[in-house]
């Protein structure tokens, strides 16, 4: 196009094609004194005509408006839709009009319309109307259909080549991507009124498209090792890669981020990184279910829903691993008990019991003596003091340290909040602060068992 030719731009909006109805359909025919192609536009075997109407006196660009109008005219008559939101381009030369419509997306932008003629116009003193008459060749037309088709194929013969390289490469998930690209194109061509023979071509096309996607969709499975031991005497995280395979290659594939879903246990202190190329996921504690945590690691390609729904029922873009069984090995444990009342007297151990007790409903193993692979060392201090009336005031005191015999060295350590409780009793006072000190007290609990299962931290 040249671009010293003056163009001009609108937005067909829904009032223009009203008012050209009014006065195409209703009006015309009535006109007296008005050339034959205004009352009967002209209907030809080798030919399209379309007109155009505005009003003088509405529009100071009048002439611009009646020749859009009789393209629209031109566009409802031949297979072309013109969208309301599309823009519609015009320059002329020497009576003869060059045009392009820009829609969505940039490929879309065609000339069918191309090669139209301005034949005439007329202006209407007594109504102040003006009216334009074009034309279109119909070679021409077809001739713009073929090329318009033409370049859509070969578009998709692109397309369809980038995702052959793409699989061949391994990149089997971007090769994914590109056919549902593909079919979406494919999809939105289809929505269009057009010839037979160009809706059974791109029919089989779509077709051919469809029987590929699901022909690299059934490659894909998940062949994860089903049992890990989980030891939390090694310092490194339990690694799980490559979660997706190419059965064909045997080969991880890689993917979208994976999710996990904990059916049994629970899982501490986990995450899924990018390593590389691969995915993997890295799990640092886990809190087993009779020594045993369950996970399944899924994930879902990114496919449109418009194309999810051609896909054969039994096809899914959404995998699911198998269980996996992680094995809880924990380390031994020796419990240092120093519980002592205020006076120096050993008690009852009651707060070290309480902790053997949660130690061994996880599947712990606590010993006799300090030859074990952590000590966790208990000290107390419970008291009652007389008060004034009667009454006692109950406090009980306590830390609790947790030393690795390996590196002799201190790696948890929790002192409980004191808690000071009234009671007519002396030892309903002690028995009511301990309560409400320790087996009350959600945040040690939490803290307690988060670090028996992980001592490590991201």
């Amino acid at each position: 196009m040249d671009d010293s030719r003056p163009i001009y731009s609108i937005c067909y909006k829904s009032y223009f094609l009203i008012f050209f109805l009014m006065h195409s359909v209703a009006g015309v025919g009535q006109i007296k004194n008005a050339p034959d192609w205004v009352r009967n536009i002209p209907v030809t075997g080798d030919a399209f005509y379309g007109i155009g109407i505005s009003s003088i006196q509405e529009s100071s660009d009048y002439r611009s408006l009646a020749n859009k109008m009789a393209l629209k005219d031109l566009a409802e008559k031949i297979f072309v839709s013109i969208n309301s939101e599309s823009e519609v381009s015009l320059s002329y030369a020497n009576n003869k009009a060059v045009y392009e419509i820009e829609e969505l997306t940039e490929f879309e932008s065609s000339n069918f319309l191309s090669g139209h003629q301005k034949v005439t116009d007329w202006t209407d003193n007594r109504s102040k109307n003006y009216y334009v008459l074009f034309k279109l060749n119909r070679f021409s037309y077809l001739e713009n259909r073929r090329d318009y088709f033409q370049r859509v194929h070969e578009m998709l013969i692109i397309m369809g080549s980038e995702a052959d390289q793409l699989i061949d490469e391994g990149s089997l998930i971007r090769g994914i991507n590109k056919l549902s690209d593909a079919l979406l194109r494919i999809e939105s061509e289809m929505q269009r009124t057009m010839e037979p023979e160009y809706r059974v071509n791109l029919e089989k096309t779509q077709l051919s498209f469809l029987y590929k996607l699901e022909q690299q969709l059934s490659r894909l499975s998940f062949k994860t090792q089903k049992y890990y031991h989980f030891d939390l005497l090694n310092p490194e995280p339990l690694i799980i890669k490559h979660f997706l395979i190419d059965r064909i290659t045997g080969l991880p594939v890689p993917h979208t981020k994976s999710r996990i879903k904990v059916y049994r246990g629970d899982v501490f202190n986990y995450q899924i990184s990018r390593n590389q190329e691969f995915e993997e996921l890295s799990i640092k504690g886990i809190f087993p279910e009779n020594g045993v945590s369950e996970i399944k690691i899924s994930l879902e390609v990114s496919i449109p829903e418009q194309v999810k729904a051609m896909l054969d029922p039994a096809l899914s873009s959404y995998f699911e691993s198998s269980s996996i069984f992680l094995k809880f090995i924990p380390y031994s444990i020796y419990y240092d008990s120093k519980e002592q009342n205020s006076k120096g007297k050993e008690v009852s151990p009651r707060l070290t019991d309480y902790l053997r007790s949660i130690t061994e409903d996880l599947g712990f193993v606590t010993v006799t003596d300090s030859l074990s692979d952590m000590i966790i060392e208990v000290n107390s201090t419970h008291y009652s003091n007389h008060l004034h009336r009667g009454h006692y005031e109950g406090v009980f005191e306590s830390a609790i340290k947790g030393i690795d015999t390996r590196k002799s060295s201190e790696v948890y350590h929790f002192s409980f909040e004191i808690q000071k409780v009234v009671a007519s009793k002396r030892s309903t006072a002690v028995n009511r602060a301990y309560a409400a000190t320790v087996s009350e007290n959600k945040k040690f609990l939490v803290s307690f068992v988060t670090f028996l299962c992980t001592k490590q931290e991201f």
